[in-house]
């Protein structure tokens, strides 16, 4: 809970302090992903995000495919060793990160 805690106020901050680049849903869900595998690994991380969509209404509406991707790509810098800095500096960037439910 800590680390869910703890994702949703850096991404509040982010979203608040630079809103053109870090949109609060999708740096949450990054951010929660990339430590959960830091932390705990993969198959947990994987295990835990992916029970927390599946337990919303509609767990295959858009804006469940753009956190599943986002929390892959969480996933993904946090096996590939990334610190939280980069971590950071890539979501503002990264085309792999789905910003809106489109």
């Amino acid at each position: 809970l800590r680390i869910k805690e703890y994702a949703e106020r850096l991404s509040k901050a982010l979203a608040r302090n630079d809103p053109k680049n870090y949109g609060e849903d999708f740096s949450r869900h990054v951010i929660w992903s990339y430590w959960l595998t830091r932390v705990y690994g993969e198959d947990f991380a994987r295990r835990v995000t992916d029970a927390h969509e599946e337990a919303k209404d509609d767990p295959v509406s858009n804006e469940h495919e753009q956190d599943y991707a986002n929390n892959e790509v969480g996933r993904r810098y946090a096996l590939g060793g990334m610190s939280e800095n980069q971590v950071l500096k890539s979501i503002r960037t990264d085309p792999l990160i789905i910003r809106s439910p489109n």
